[in-house]
C-alpha cells in the first residue's frame, strides 16, 4: 500500500472516508495493528478529529524502522496529541 501511494500518488479514500463516516462512535476505541507507516491511520486521525472524536486512537508496530515514519508522519499533520504508538507485536492463539 505504501508502494503504491508512493508511485501512483492514491491511497484509497474513499474505503477509509465510508468506514470511519459510517461506522465509528465517539465512545468506541481505535486501534490500527501493524500500522506499517501509518498511511490508513494518518487518513482515519484525520477523520475522527473532523467528527470531534476525543479518545486517543492507538498505534501499534513491531517493527522499529517503521516508527520513524509515523512520528513524522504524525508531527507533520499535527496529529501527535491524538496518538498513542506501542512498539509492540499482536498475536492471536488459537485455542
Amino acid at each position: 500500500m505504501s508502494t503504491q501511494a508512493y508511485y501512483v500518488g492514491e491511497v484509497e479514500h474513499h474505503l477509509i472516508n465510508y468506514f470511519v463516516n459510517n461506522h465509528i462512535k465517539r465512545e468506541m476505541v481505535f486501534l490500527d495493528i501493524g500500522c506499517h507507516h501509518g498511511t490508513y491511520s494518518i487518513i482515519t486521525v484525520h477523520n475522527l478529529k473532523k467528527l470531534n472524536y476525543k479518545r486517543k486512537i492507538f498505534y501499534i508496530e513491531a517493527l522499529s524502522e517503521n516508527k520513524g515514519f509515523i512520528y513524522r508522519s504524525l508531527n507533520e499533520n499535527d496529529f501527535s496529541e491524538y496518538v498513542k504508538i506501542f512498539p509492540k507485536g499482536v498475536a492471536i492463539i488459537p485455542s
